[in-house]
């Protein structure tokens, strides 16, 4: 079912891919590729952008946060993520 915190996952998603997804092509067969796995949030980024993926990814859809609340984050380093 397609709700608004999908999208937010999805978000979280994107945002592994360009934080902390493999750097070459060859390496993508490590991303996961269902919901049953768990993304790895590698800390190459800041603290505050690994905990905004960190939160998108929550297994409880209720956990994660709205979609402005991310690009609250986004846009100001973290500040204002609840």
């Amino acid at each position: 079912k397609v709700t608004r915190a999908s999208d937010v996952y999805s978000l979280g998603a994107l945002l592994w891919a360009i934080g902390f997804g493999p750097k070459s092509a060859a390496s993508w067969s490590a991303v996961p590729r269902s919901f049953q796995e768990r993304w790895v949030v590698e800390c190459s980024a800041p603290e505050w952008f690994r905990q905004v993926v960190e939160r998108c990814l929550a297994d409880d859809p209720a956990s994660r946060p709205k979609a402005a609340e991310v690009l609250q984050a986004l846009l100001h380093d973290g500040n204002g993520l609840v």
